[in-house]
C-alpha cells in the first residue's frame, strides 16, 4: 500500500514538473511584446549576404523593429525585396532612407536607418504599392567598392600612367639641367641672405618711423595742452578783435560820411579859391615880369610913356 502510494506521489511530481516546463517554454517562445509595429518595404541595391530573418532594424543606432522577408521581385531583378516591422512612433518620413550595415565585432548584417528630418512629411502609401517603401542608399562596403573600382578603371589607369611618364620626364630634365639648378639653388640663398638683411634694415626703419610719430604724437598733445591753457585769453583775444572791428566799421562809417559832405558841399568852395588863387598867381607872375623889365618901377613908379612929336 505504501509502495502504491509512492508511485502516485511520483508519477503526480512528473506530471506538474512537465507541465511547469512546457508553460515556461511557451512563454519564452511567445511574443511578449505589446507595441503596435507598422510594416514597410525596402528594395537594395546590393548583396545582403549576412542578412538574416529576424535581423534588427535599427534608427540612428536605436532598434526599431527586424526584418520579416527577404526575397527576389522579378519586377526589380537589380534589386532585393525587404520585408520590413518597425514600431509605429518611429519617425519614418519621406528624406528617411534605409542601408545594409554590418556589426563591426559579430559580422552580423543588419539594416540602418537615418535622415528623418523634423519638418519633412510623413512617408505615403502609393496606390500600385502594398507597403510605404522606404528608400534605399548603398552601404559603406558598396560605396567603398565603387569608389575603388573608379579608381582603378581603365581611364584612370591610362591618367596614372600618363602622370608616371611625365614625372620621369621631370626627372629627366632635372638631371640634365643638374648645374643650373645647384647655381639657381645658390643665388635662392644669396636672395634670402640679402632678403633677412633687407628685413633688419625695414625693421630699424619701421622702429625710427614708429619713434618719429610718437614724438609727433606727443608735440600733438603738448599743443592741445597749450591751446586748453590758452584757450581763456584766445577767447577774450577774439573779443577784443571782434570790439575792435566793429569800431573800425563805425569809423569807416563816418569817414565816408565827411567824404560825402566834402564832395557835397567843401568841393565848390575849394574850387572857387583855386581859380581866384590862379588868378592871383597869374597877376603876381606878370608883376614880377615887369619888374625884371623895370626895376626902377619900384622908385619911380609906373611912369607913362612918352609923347611922341606932334601930339
Amino acid at each position: 500500500m505504501n509502495n502504491k502510494a509512492n508511485y502516485i506521489l511520483v508519477g503526480l511530481f512528473v506530471m506538474i514538473l512537465s507541465f511547469v516546463f512546457i508553460a515556461s517554454v511557451l512563454w519564452l517562445t511567445l511574443d511578449k511584446d505589446n507595441k503596435t509595429y507598422g510594416t514597410y518595404q525596402v528594395y537594395i541595391n546590393e548583396s545582403v549576404s549576412g542578412l538574416n530573418l529576424k535581423a534588427p532594424v535599427k534608427y540612428k543606432g536605436v532598434q526599431v523593429g527586424s526584418v520579416q522577408d527577404i526575397r527576389l521581385n522579378p519586377a526589380r531583378p537589380d534589386a532585393v525585396y525587404l520585408l520590413l516591422k518597425i514600431e509605429q512612433n518611429t519617425p519614418i518620413k519621406q528624406d528617411t532612407y534605409a542601408m545594409l550595415s554590418v556589426n563591426g565585432l559579430t559580422g552580423v548584417a543588419f539594416i540602418e536607418l537615418a535622415g528623418g528630418s523634423l519638418h519633412a512629411p510623413e512617408i505615403q502609401l502609393q496606390p500600385d504599392q502594398p507597403y510605404p517603401e522606404i528608400a534605399s542608399k548603398p552601404s559603406l562596403f558598396q560605396r567603398v567598392d565603387t569608389a575603388v573600382n573608379q579608381f582603378f578603371s581603365q581611364q584612370n589607369s591610362d591618367s596614372i600612367a600618363q602622370s608616371l611618364k611625365n614625372i620621369q620626364t621631370v626627372t629627366n630634365t632635372f638631371a640634365k639641367h643638374e648645374q643650373n639648378i645647384d647655381q639657381f639653388l645658390h643665388n635662392i640663398t644669396e636672395t634670402s641672405y640679402h632678403t633677412a638683411q633687407l628685413s633688419k634694415d625695414l625693421s630699424a626703419m619701421t622702429q625710427q618711423v614708429a619713434d618719429t610719430l610718437q614724438a609727433t604724437q606727443n608735440t600733438a598733445d603738448s599743443l592741445n595742452q597749450l591751446l586748453q591753457t590758452n584757450q581763456d585769453n584766445i577767447q577774450h583775444s577774439t573779443a577784443s578783435i571782434a570790439e575792435i572791428t566793429d569800431e573800425l566799421h563805425v569809423l569807416s562809417r563816418n569817414l565816408r560820411n565827411d567824404m560825402d559832405f566834402l564832395g557835397q558841399q567843401a568841393a565848390p568852395a575849394i574850387v572857387n579859391n583855386l581859380t581866384e588863387l590862379q588868378h592871383l598867381l597869374r597877376t603876381a607872375r606878370r608883376l614880377i615880369h615887369t619888374l625884371e623889365l623895370k626895376p626902377n618901377m619900384l622908385l619911380f613908379g609906373n611912369a607913362k610913356p612918352d609923347e611922341g612929336p606932334g601930339e
